[in-house]
């Protein structure tokens, strides 16, 4: 089936267990940040968008909270000019504190908002919204999720990410883990099956970092630096990073150029050269441990994204788009952005 999509800007996906489909992003009629529940045939079940007494809520990140059935999805975003504004999220408000933007929101799968989350945890940690949410069963009968964060615009002590375990069942119900370094904003992060936390961060001019930091206390276990000719080797939020079942990890660099370094934690270095013109997209898989395992690159010799990459069993679906000339008549043709899909084995052996 195809259907409209329900929200404005940009759509943030999440399989529901019963064959629907959660759907985040914002009220066309508010610009506020909800999500719209869709059956298996794409018809609308239900809609939910938060509300707030001064400024916006804005939409980075959305997943389903995982079981059987599932218990709905959390979001996660920024509040823009809301300094002291109330967010409402159904019957759950909070109020914005001064100088922090970040919030953290929850959808039970009928459609009840469950919680909404705007608290200030540390003055130090100086948080300007979340980038990006990753949630997964703890065994235990909660969650953990992780929140990417984002770049702080008077602050140089910004988390990469946080992990939280969330429990709606007892007060309060988010709890935070502990805070992932101090290096760089971050732009996506995955949970391993141990509740350890893989996150891509900005780390300097035409340089991201692929971290894993350790389940136990944040710490850092391993990190990998990726270096480009010409742009930030970096995914795009809160689409760019997977994990499969084996705990191996897939990295989609959104635009890279010619030439792109790979110096893993084995500690190797492996360059991959492009024929193609820049800018390109790049996805690399590495291993738990974070050594490059191999990698695939998406060029046409036009303008080429590596927009997202998901994970579905031993499948790897590889999202892109390419600045592509299309011929509307006989008399007219411009560029535009045409998507394509591409699926891979955890090998990196295309489908054909």
């Amino acid at each position: 089936w195809r259907v409209a999509t329900p929200v404005t800007g940009d759509a943030f996906l999440a399989a529901a267990s019963d064959g629907g489909l959660y759907v985040g992003g914002l009220d066309p009629v508010s610009g506020n940040a909800g999500v719209v529940k869709l059956d298996g045939d794409g018809n609308v079940l239900w809609s939910q968008f938060t509300s707030i007494t001064a400024g916006t809520v804005e939409i980075d990140g959305l997943d389903v909270l995982e079981g059987s059935p599932d218990s709905g999805a959390v979001f996660v975003g920024k509040v823009n000019n809301g300094n002291g504004a109330t967010v409402a999220y159904g019957t759950a408000t909070a109020v914005v504190p001064t100088g922090h933007a970040e919030y953290l929101a929850h959808i039970g799968a009928d459609g009840t908002p469950v919680m909404v989350d705007v608290t200030e945890r540390s003055a130090t940690q100086a948080f300007r919204g979340f980038t990006a949410v990753d949630a997964r069963p703890n065994g235990s009968g909660a969650w953990w999720i992780a929140a990417a964060g984002t770049q702080a615009p008077n602050a140089s002590d910004v988390p990469v990410c946080l992990r939280f375990t969330y429990d709606p069942t007892v007060t309060p119900p988010l709890a935070v883990d502990w805070y992932c370094g101090s290096s760089g904003f971050s732009y996506d992060v995955a949970l391993l099956s141990d509740g350890s936390v893989a996150a891509a961060n900005y780390s300097a001019a035409n340089q991201a970092t692929l971290q894993r930091f350790n389940a136990t206390d944040g710490s850092e276990d391993w990190a990998v630096v990726i270096t480009d000719d010409s742009s930030v080797p970096s995914p795009a939020n809160s689409r760019g990073l997977e994990v499969d079942s084996t705990d191996g990890i897939y990295y989609a660099a959104r635009t890279v150029g010619m030439s792109t370094t790979i110096a893993d934690s084995a500690p190797t270095s492996t360059v991959i050269s492009f024929t193609d013109s820049a800018p390109n997209g790049l996805l690399i898989k590495f291993n738990s441990s974070g050594n490059y395992q191999w990698s695939r690159t998406v060029g046409s010799g036009a303008s080429t994204k590596a927009s997202t990459v998901a994970v579905s069993g031993t499948a790897v679906y590889l999202g892109t788009s390419a600045n592509a000339l299309v011929q509307f008549d006989a008399y007219r043709e411009r560029y535009t952005w045409k998507p394509a899909i591409f699926v891979l084995d955890a090998n990196g052996v295309s489908h054909e």
